[in-house]
């Protein structure tokens, strides 16, 4: 239901948001697809979600992430999200879950909004769902069109009047990484493998100190 209101009512106002859209292409329609992002401000998970699901015949996209824009009422349910909250562990088993089923998920490793034109140090949450689920896992870019804001009131005014630009990357091939024991040396390894192809999509560049 809310993805048709969303198509309805929202799509011009959404759509008119996302200023340059690449690769759009290599967004699946079949489902299980991890979809793993960078994270540029508060408007964009919005905005992400809308072009995501709007080139899978709007089917749910299952976001995964710990955002300020959750804490507008009905938000969550709005987004299909899986909120990121004490228990981190509880929504990697959601996540895992919806996968198995067939379902969308987005994340964004940053753990944060990105300011700099480097990406380091990303989380591995993505790269164990891959692992553990061996899903399609697709890379995207995200580059931000208008100036950082500062301050919470220019942020929260940013979720509905911030533009974005979106790539979208070819799905990422790893299965080399398939079958081995998971120790948090495989976890990194993966997570930045991941993390390169959304650094050089969004054309920044990827480091881990």
């Amino acid at each position: 239901m809310a993805y048709t209101i969303t198509r309805l009512l929202l799509s011009k106002y959404l759509r008119g948001r996302i200023v340059d859209l690449e690769g759009e292409g290599n967004i699946s329609d079949t489902g299980a697809t991890l979809f793993v992002s960078n994270h540029v401000g508060w408007h964009d998970p919005a905005l992400n979600i809308f072009n995501l699901v709007s080139h899978t015949g709007y089917h749910k996209v299952y976001s995964l992430a710990l955002w300020p824009i959750f804490k507008i009422p009905g938000f969550k349910q709005w987004t299909a999200a899986i909120p990121l909250e004490k228990e981190k562990s509880k929504a990697l088993d959601g996540a895992v879950e919806k996968l198995r089923e067939g379902a969308n998920v987005l994340i964004y490793p940053e753990g944060g909004v990105g300011h700099t034109d480097t990406i380091s140090n990303a989380k591995t949450g993505a790269a164990r769902l891959a692992l553990l689920t061996k899903c399609r896992v697709v890379p995207i870019g995200l580059r931000r069109v208008d100036q950082d804001t500062v301050g919470t009131w220019q942020k929260a005014k940013e979720i509905f009047t911030g533009k974005i630009k979106i790539r979208v990357g070819r799905a990422i091939d790893l299965s080399q990484w398939y079958g081995r024991e998971v120790t948090k040396e495989l976890l990194y390894e993966v997570a930045d493998a991941i993390m390169t192809e959304v650094a050089t999509l969004a054309e920044k560049k990827y480091i881990r100190s």
